[in-house]
């Protein structure tokens, strides 16, 4: 059990043979008095300030920061829309992380039953790309949360009328001549009877491309293929 020095704070130990930095000699009860405790005491509420005072910080930027990115709805209140489009925020974000400021990371939902004829019906939701550390890992999170958006959509019973879902996730780059441009980077299209036949408890989402390949379709960007 240690305690401070009376002279110099130095941490010392009870039982000791004095303080081994400025050499005053005292007993275990003078350590023990009021005075001292109350030293012991205010130094563990400055420790403890000191530990809360980033925490509280680190709490104040997340709140700035969430409010930062609070994006308006592109689709109206209690439609079909609007439930799929929350859906999307849910799996996708709200905003963008490399906008300045932040976009609404939808850019718009279609919702066309029947369309075409009869079981033709299709969703299609159209969000930004968001940035990553490589372009690899952003084409790979992308995808992931393509996966498991369909995951989603597909179990929906809100949808159960339509047949297909088409996600379009856009991207801006800047030409030589320092022009940024919007453009398409990646284009999936996802059949029902596809989705349903995974098994999505023990499905490896690394695999969904190679499915959608097969059986859907999957259009992406030479910008988004580098490693």
């Amino acid at each position: 059990m240690g305690s401070m020095c009376p002279k110099c704070a130095e941490q010392v130990e009870l039982h000791g043979n004095g303080c081994p930095k400025c050499g005053t000699q005292f007993t275990d009860e003078e350590l023990k008095t009021p005075e001292r405790q109350k030293v012991n005491k205010g130094c563990a509420i400055g420790c403890l300030s000191m530990i809360l005072i980033p925490v509280f910080i680190g709490t104040c930027m997340a709140l700035v920061s969430t409010e930062k990115s609070d994006a308006p709805y592109v689709t109206t209140a209690e439609t079909p829309e609007r439930l799929l489009e929350d859906m999307v925020r849910k799996k996708f974000g709200i905003a963008t992380n490399w906008h300045d400021p932040p976009k609404p990371m939808v850019i718009g939902i279609e919702i066309s039953p029947d369309k075409y004829g009869k079981d033709t019906g299709f969703a299609k939701v159209m969000v930004w790309v968001n940035d990553n550390f490589t372009t690899k890992a952003r084409r790979e999170l992308f995808l992931t949360n393509s996966a498991e958006f369909s995951r989603d959509f597909f179990k929906e019973k809100a949808f159960s009328g339509l047949s297909a879902l088409r996600i379009e996730g856009y991207v801006t780059l800047v030409d030589v001549y320092g022009n940024p441009k919007d453009f398409q980077g990646v284009g999936i299209n996802i059949p029902r009877e596809v989705a349903e036949k995974i098994n999505w408890d023990y499905f490896n989402t690394s695999d969904f491309p190679e499915i959608i390949k097969v059986k859907g379709s999957l259009e992406m960007h030479p910008t988004l293929l580098k490693d």
